[in-house]
């Protein structure tokens, strides 16, 4: 089965694996790119509250790429994208993996899960993931 994340309104992470679902997202700003994963998704959020939505993980991540961008996530992207990941319980424990930021690209980051993202999944060994957003393009 083949699952496009076209709808999405929230972050997640893709946990590859063997499932026999892949997913796939358009990504990349205005490169429009369709990369694909197998595996399992886990959402993940900032408690979005009610009162103030703007401080959502996935508001804050699309507002570091405006529209029309070209997708592309340099060192010092990166590193913002990391210290909003480092913010929270929920995301402290998902970290870049910056020997991929190559392959990277606007709502396509490899990361590295290292614990069970406050307790969110039993599983705490370190894993190689993606982390995806709604696309901004």
């Amino acid at each position: 089965m083949r699952v496009q994340l076209l709808s999405l309104t929230q972050t997640v992470l893709i946990i590859p694996g063997s499932t026999g679902v892949v997913y796939t997202n358009q990504v990349g700003g205005t490169e429009c790119d369709y990369p694909e994963v197998e595996g399992s998704i886990v959402p993940i959020e900032y408690d979005i509250q009610l009162d103030n939505p703007k401080e959502s993980l996935t508001l804050k991540l699309c507002g570091l790429f405006p529209e029309g961008n070209p997708g592309v996530i340099n060192r010092e992207l990166a590193e913002k994208i990391q210290e909003l990941l480092g913010n929270s319980p929920f995301t402290r424990d998902i970290e870049i993996d910056w020997s991929k930021l190559s392959r990277s690209k606007e709502a396509w980051l490899h990361v590295k899960l290292k614990g069970t993202l406050d307790d969110t999944i039993e599983n705490n060994i370190s894993q190689n993931t993606i982390l995806t957003w709604p696309n901004s393009d």
